[in-house]
Order: C-alpha cells, then structure tokens, then sequence
C-alpha cells in the first residue's frame, strides 16, 4: 500500500486513458449533487470551495502527467494521510509497520498553500438552465457552524427532525390523516402534489458550513419551491433568534439579582 501511495509512476499513458473516466465523472446528472455543487458556487464563489468537486469538466484533456506529480509530491505529506486498521491487531505491531512505511514521507506542506483563507458568503441568487436535467431543483442555504464549533452535533440533530419529505410517501396511509403522519412543513409540501421531493442539509467544514434545503419538482410550482426552501431558513433564524433573546434575558435577570445580592446582602431566612 505504501508503495501505490508513495510511489506511484504517473505514466502518461496512464493519465491519458483515466481521462475520459473522470471526464464522465464530472457530467453529474443527479439533480441533488449538481444543486448543491451550484449552492457552494453560489455562496462561496470567490473561493476554491465554491468550485466544483469533480473539477472543471472542461479542463480535463488539458491536464499533463507532470502536474498530476506535482499535485501528489506537494500535498501527500503526512498530515493529509490517515492509515487505520480493523479487526485483531496488535497495535504495537501496527505501529510499527506504518512507521517502517511510512515514517519517511515529509510531515507537513512546504511552501504557501493556496486557498487556507477562510471562505467568506457571498449573499446572491442564481438561476441555472441545464436542458439534461429533468424538472426543476431548488436550493437554498446560509452560513451554519463548522464541524468544530459546539453546535455541530445540534445541527445535525435539527435536520434529522426536519426529515425528508417524499411525494409517494406522503399518503397518510398509517394515521389516516397526513397532518398526524408529517411535521407541519412536510404538511405545506404535500398541498402542492407538484412538489416530488425535499431534502435538508448540513455541510460543515473546519472554519465555516452550509445549511439548507432542497427541493425538486415539475417547474410549474417553481415559485412555491422557491418559497417553502426559504420558509424553513426563517423558520430556523425565527427560533435561533428567540433562543438568543431569551438567554441573554436570563443572563440579564441572574446579573442584576448577582448585583442585587452584593449590594444588600442575600435575604435572611427565618
């Protein structure tokens, strides 16, 4: 393994026949995938998280053997390699393996690395026509915390309750009544049959993250699905901002009684 990581030849050849493979790659049909590639570009575009995973499609054949090199002997150092192991091992052993292995490689990127500037929002709306893409995907998204802030897991936890929401699903099959089966938003999606399907999203990353929706369906009801992907967004800044409100009340009421109680001395029970 160490030597197809550490040591790979790059032969031209080779680079040229993976060409068309990744060049297929980068054409993403999914309506979900290409909606969030165009909400990152949305919100980040003056910076390389904007930019598509897959790469830029276009720039595929231009690409030479000897970048590729470049690219590997700048960035596979050991602060980007991670080597794990599973089952009954002796981890004694395992570390002594990945240090024969591996212990050569330089530890960290020499020189500047581009791009470790903290990507910053950049507020904007954006219509995309795409003709091989069936119906119409709406997306929506605002800056939420990184995956090392303390709300990381809250934020996971807020779109597990909000849920997906599929049209052959909602039936109200089990309860005989939608409104006892979905959360109040599935409800408002399910008045628009046009409406296919929705999907909430978080996506951190170490100094920034994005939180939305998505929702895909027949483009006569484009208005709506611009509507209800906005309406959780202000749904969740509505609770975020009371929360707010509300705690830094209670921090207000506990420091005048704090102040209170220096001044007067605290109340003498019988």
């Amino acid at each position: 393994m160490s030597e197809v990581v550490l040591k790979p030849t790059f032969e031209s050849v080779q680079v040229e026949a993976l060409k068309s493979t990744v060049y297929n790659n980068a054409a993403n049909m999914d309506p979900y995938k290409n909606t969030l590639q165009m909400v990152h570009y949305t919100a980040f575009r003056d910076h390389y998280l904007g930019q598509p995973s897959t790469g830029i499609r276009e720039n595929t054949y231009s690409i030479t053997a000897d970048q590729v090199k470049q690219f590997h002997n700048q960035f596979f150092v050991g602060e980007n390699i991670v080597v794990s192991g599973a089952g009954e091992i002796n981890s004694t052993q395992f570390n002594e393996l990945v240090n024969q292995h591996f212990g050569s490689v330089r530890s960290s990127v020499e020189g500047q690395v581009p791009n470790k500037e903290q990507p910053f929002l950049t507020p904007s709306l954006m219509f995309q026509r795409d003709d091989e893409i069936p119906n119409t995907s709406v997306g929506a998204a605002f800056l939420a915390p990184s995956w090392n802030d303390p709300d990381f897991f809250a934020m996971h936890y807020f779109t597990r309750i909000i849920g997906e929401y599929r049209v052959d699903k909602y039936t109200g099959a089990h309860l005989n009544s939608a409104h006892l089966q979905y959360n109040t938003f599935h409800n408002a999606l399910g008045s628009y049959p046009d409406i296919i399907l929705h999907k909430p999203f978080y996506i951190p990353y170490s100094d920034t993250g994005l939180m939305g929706n998505f929702i895909f369906g027949n483009e006569i009801f484009n208005r709506e699905m611009l509507l209800m992907t906005q309406n959780m967004l202000s749904c969740y800044a509505h609770q975020v901002i009371y929360f707010f409100i509300s705690d830094q009340s209670s921090r207000s009421l506990q420091s005048q009684k704090q102040l209170l109680e220096q001044s007067f001395g605290k109340k003498q029970s019988n």
